[in-house]
């Protein structure tokens, strides 16, 4: 008897280590939770971005209360590039437009994991430890897929020696939401920084953001970005958030500003970075410095929602699977599956366990920051033995 389960537990972890399983099966989920939404015409997020796309292409501002409230349905956050490069879904009818912009999220994100110089097991371990958050996202179409692809495949491209792409779809990433742009900074751990500065930063910096002239005039493109940036504080002071300025052990109110706390947190990663610049020639170390950014700039965001932590727990997944993790970080790396993955899934928790431990106890922010900041130390801390 013990020796039928163990090869029926070897014949299913067999089948699901395929790449054309893991592939199949997320496309499958892509497209059971698409449909679950468009028949119930609840593709709340892709409306927004509908809506906003095809007010800027008539002329019409998509930021602040105002519009917020009068076509919404909900704010809109992203950049002029974002409504560009989402056009081609949006003048798709709307039934059929939240199809092509899932299937093409599941297919970027997918390859992004598979692109990682991780080992096959490494790389089915990965995704299926985001599997449950991808499929969240997905059925609500948020964009933290094309984020969390975007960290991943700027890192991989880099690892492969290959920066002008790397570089491209973190421009992408700012223009369109701005978490990406910090990846910038990575260059630094690579050979030719100043070299890839000034032949591809710069140029691409500058092609992304007058690429919406496109669709705008000059002076309408200004007051796009305008307007962009001036709708965040706004947007930071409209509900409970999930970000370290929310954690009731930490704050007793929410602060004013943020940006002190922000830059300061950035700054001491930039300090430790450069303190240990000579240990960027040690491929784990760039795909660990690379994990505790992703951690960074969700965690010090003003407004992440769960959903949003899909990019950080892909930071987590990259730093774990690019360690030698010991005892406590494999539980920290549990927690933090049960907690992210697991509680707020109505269909695997009780809504009453999941209230909770999020919203009452704030067990998945307490956690999530402890993990952060051992990653921290794990990182730039003494050198482990090998």
């Amino acid at each position: 008897m013990k020796k039928r389960f163990s090869a029926a537990t070897g014949r299913f972890a067999a089948f699901f280590s395929q790449t054309r399983t893991q592939f199949l099966l997320g496309l499958l989920v892509t497209l059971l939770v698409t449909l679950a939404e468009v028949v119930k015409w609840k593709q709340r997020n892709f409306f927004i971005y509908r809506n906003a796309t095809l007010d800027l292409w008539a002329g019409r501002m998509p930021y602040g209360p105002e519009w917020t409230a009068s076509v919404g349905p909900d704010a809109f956050l992203y950049g002029p590039l974002f409504t560009l490069l989402f056009t081609p879904f949006a003048w798709l009818p709307p039934w059929l437009g939240p199809f092509a912009w899932n299937i093409g999220n599941f297919l970027l994100f997918f390859y992004a994991i598979r692109s990682l110089p991780l080992s096959e097991t490494k790389k089915t371990r990965f995704y299926f430890f985001v599997f449950l958050m991808m499929a969240n996202n997905l059925m609500y179409y948020q964009y933290n897929l094309v984020v969390a692809s975007i960290f991943l495949l700027a890192y991989a491209f880099l690892e492969k020696g290959r920066p002008m792409a790397s570089i491209l779809l973190i421009g992408v990433s700012g223009f369109t939401k701005i978490y990406g742009v910090f990846q910038y900074a990575f260059l630094l751990l690579y050979q030719r920084t100043w070299r890839n500065v000034f032949l591809y930063v710069l140029p691409t910096l500058l092609i992304l953001a007058l690429l919406p002239l496109v669709m705008l005039s000059p002076r309408e493109l200004l007051n796009t970005y305008t307007s962009w940036i001036s709708s965040f504080p706004w947007h930071f002071q409209s509900r409970p958030w999930m970000s370290v300025f929310h954690i009731r052990l930490l704050f007793s109110a929410v602060p004013v500003s943020t940006i002190p706390y922000q830059l300061g947190a950035l700054a001491l990663l930039s300090l430790l970075s450069l303190w240990r610049l000579n240990r960027s020639a040690d491929a784990g170390f760039r795909a660990q410095t690379t994990g505790i950014m992703m951690g960074w700039v969700i965690l010090f965001s003003n407004s992440p929602e769960i959903g949003t932590y899909l990019i950080a727990m892909t930071g987590l997944a990259l730093w774990y699977y690019n360690s030698q993790p010991v005892k406590g970080e494999k539980i920290l790396f549990a927690l933090n599956f049960f907690l992210f993955m697991i509680v707020p899934q109505d269909v695997l928790c009780p809504k009453p366990i999941m209230r909770l431990l999020i919203e009452k106890a704030q067990l998945h922010l307490l956690v999530f920051l402890s993990t952060w900041l051992w990653m921290i130390w794990k990182t730039y801390g003494p050198k482990q033995p090998s």
